[in-house]
């Protein structure tokens, strides 16, 4: 949707199909109690920021889960006070240039008590600014996940979202046996 829309109304369709898939999920045969989102690179962003940031309307305990695979974005602020945005790749579009915005858009800044468990992939073999957004969001997050580890896969960007197409790879069953714990 960028740059036609900014992150707050890409946020607020991520949240609205979040809640749309809460309420109409026992049509289809799913359990309400048991919503996952996940989301590769700003997608991982997008998706924590909708389950998280309460302005949103994504009430607490509407998702279960969240599994990030190779996320971007996570603390937007700490990245623009380094690299401010510009208008190249339409950045002062997207993001602006007011730093409240940055922090608004950040999951890292809505981790609490009631933040869903995470299951974190990070790729060995990546940009900088995602190993330094991850490793920020873990430190954070195990204030109040302490167990949180992420796991670190020895790819490339694009790669770790590839890895989910091959039935042989160790990340499915993972995936699954994380979701299999909110019914234990």
């Amino acid at each position: 949707m960028s740059p036609e829309a900014n992150y707050d109304q890409i946020a607020s369709e991520i949240a609205s199909a979040i809640k749309r898939v809460e309420t109409s999920i026992k049509k289809y045969g799913g359990d309400p109690e048991k919503l996952f989102v996940t989301g590769h690179s700003a997608g991982g962003h997008l998706v924590a920021l909708a389950t998280m940031n309460p302005k949103y309307g994504v009430e607490k305990n509407t998702v279960s889960r969240i599994i990030l695979n190779h996320a971007a974005g996570l603390d937007m602020k700490h990245y623009f006070e380094q690299f401010p945005p510009t208008n190249e790749n339409d950045y002062l579009t997207t993001w602006t240039n007011d730093p409240k915005e940055w922090k608004n858009a950040s999951p890292i800044y809505f981790l609490n008590k009631n933040t869903p468990p995470f299951l974190i992939y990070v790729g060995k073999k990546t940009y900088q600014s995602i190993k330094v957004v991850n490793n920020r969001f873990v430190k954070e997050l195990q204030q109040y996940q302490k167990d949180v580890t992420p796991i670190l896969v020895n790819k490339k960007h694009i790669p770790m979202i590839l890895q989910y197409f091959w039935p042989w790879n160790d990340r499915i069953d993972e995936t699954v046996d994380f979701m299999k714990k909110t019914t234990q």
